[in-house]
């Protein structure tokens, strides 16, 4: 009987080891995913294949402890194994895998919609100075109040165009920057 405790010990030994190993690899992995700030969906469910390996090879060490008779070593290992917490795993931060943080992206998605709008804005402003323009003008004169409305009119165009620059400047470089500038020039 003695020979085999030996050799249950010595197999629980074995398999406690290869559980703090997989452990281990796991911590390694994120470690080397996480290097970039950033974890694809790729490299996350990579991650759980890690650590799903770690929990059977902590699944498989804790039967063969539990099979042990009491005694120092049972306690030893067992001891070693409640070490053994699950990772929790970093969170996916770029779901389309192209280098940039989702929230980053979403960043920039809204501030390209916001220039989209502010540049809208500002050609509808331009778009009504020009027709307030013709319609005061239709009788050929331009009576001092149609001209300070019109004055009004056109500090409300700049001001809109000086917002929608601001928004496309804000831009990082691109197509969409490249648009809305032209269309603002």
């Amino acid at each position: 009987i003695t020979d085999d405790i030996k050799q249950a010990c010595a197999g629980a030994k074995d398999a406690v080891k290869k559980a703090e190993d997989a452990y281990n690899r796991v911590k390694d992995e994120i470690a080397d995913k996480t290097k970039d700030g950033l974890i694809t969906p790729a490299e996350h469910k990579d991650l759980e294949q890690a650590l799903d390996k770690a929990k059977e090879a902590k699944n498989t060490a804790q039967d063969q402890v539990n099979k042990l008779p009491a005694g120092a070593d049972k306690t030893q290992l067992q001891d070693q194994l409640n070490k053994l917490t699950d990772t929790i795993l970093p969170a996916i931060n770029d779901k389309n895998s192209d280098g940039i943080a989702d929230k980053i992206t979403d960043n920039i998605n809204q501030a390209i919609t916001d220039a989209k709008d502010a540049v809208k804005k500002a050609e509808d402003a331009y778009n009504k100075l020009k027709d307030e323009i013709a319609d005061k003008i239709k009788d050929g004169l331009i009576t001092p109040s149609e001209h300070k409305d019109l004055e009004q009119a056109l500090d409300k165009a700049k001001a809109a165009k000086n917002t929608a620059q601001d928004s496309v400047n804000k831009l990082p470089a691109g197509a969409d920057k490249t648009q809305l500038q032209d269309q603002l020039n």
